[in-house]
């Protein structure tokens, strides 16, 4: 009973992780478009090359988490490193995010 009951809630926590994914992805191509073009008709700063490639390495980061959530879905056990390397893809994702959108925040008050 225990394990069905663990199982379930792995189950569930590997649902929140997957949307918790898809939804940072989703803020890093939103960000990212946004930023393009209010600076589109400027010559880009330092800043959005740097804004860029934050949100480039966490929308990476979030595939990555992605292609580990669904591998975890489809070969489930108890692996020892799945919530630890999870929990490390999501902060990397959202830390990557949070350094885009300072960038972006930095060009828009250079503007």
């Amino acid at each position: 009973m225990n394990e069905r009951k663990d199982s379930a809630l792995s189950e569930a926590l590997l649902d929140k992780y997957f949307d918790f994914f898809k939804h940072i992805g989703t803020l890093d191509v939103a960000v990212a478009i946004v930023m393009l073009a209010i600076s589109g008709s400027e010559r880009y700063g330092t800043a959005v090359y740097l804004s860029l490639f934050a949100l480039g390495i966490s929308l990476i980061v979030t595939l990555s988490g992605m292609i580990n959530v669904l591998g975890e879905h489809s070969r489930p056990g108890q692996d020892q490193g799945r919530r630890a390397r999870l929990r490390l893809l999501a902060l990397l994702c959202a830390a990557a995010l949070f350094g885009g959108l300072c960038g972006f925040v930095v060009n828009a008050l250079r503007a």
